[in-house]
């Protein structure tokens, strides 16, 4: 037998409340962070990219065709600690699903990366501030083949990386998303 729970609106509208509470702190715990950049990361790029991320998608954002992931760190956590230097996971997948369906599919699945790094460490940190971002844009084919973690220092070696602070991130992205179409438009001239 099924009860009712009286107010289940309000109920609703109070877990919303405190699940933003969850996120307006300074120092976002680790495991909603990476769901507050993706937003973040969502807004500095614009209405041209479209959110493809839920429910375990392949990459994070597609416009036009080209496809987008994001990943996150940060030098300070939600718990006490030394500063990080901070290290991100590129680990190739075994396949993704759509809806459902599990797709076997080896390999990274995006053609842009972007590496959001807070590297702030002292009493100012926050990690709501886009302004103490900074934005590692990478063509996903530059990421060392079989490696499942890069650093942030040894993403900085990376050829074809470039750094972007948020003014600038779209532009920098709308670049490289360009360039990957071009390519791909020449190299479908040349094979037709």
């Amino acid at each position: 037998m099924r009860s009712e729970v009286a107010g289940a609106f309000p109920v609703h509208e109070s877990a919303l409340r405190r699940l933003v509470l969850r996120f307006d702190v300074p120092l976002i715990q680790n495991d909603l962070r990476s769901a507050y950049v993706e937003e973040q990361v969502g807004v500095l790029l614009g209405a041209a990219w479209r959110f493809t991320g839920g429910d375990w998608g392949p990459y994070d954002f597609e416009s036009g065709g080209v496809r987008l992931e994001v990943k996150q760190s940060a030098a300070l956590q939600s718990w006490p600690g030394p500063p990080g230097r901070g290290a991100f996971n590129i680990a190739p997948r075994t396949g993704y699903y759509v809806g459902a369906q599990w797709v076997p599919k080896q390999g990274r699945h995006s053609d842009i990366h972007v590496f959001a790094w807070h590297g702030e460490a002292g009493p100012t940190a926050d990690h709501r501030d886009v302004n103490q971002w900074i934005y590692f844009v990478c063509p996903t084919v530059r990421l060392p083949e079989a490696q499942r973690s890069l650093s942030r220092p040894a993403l900085e070696r990376l050829a074809g990386v470039e750094a972007a602070r948020p003014a600038v991130l779209c532009e920098t992205v709308a670049t490289m998303a360009d360039s990957i179409r071009r390519d791909r438009a020449t190299r479908t001239a040349t094979t037709s």
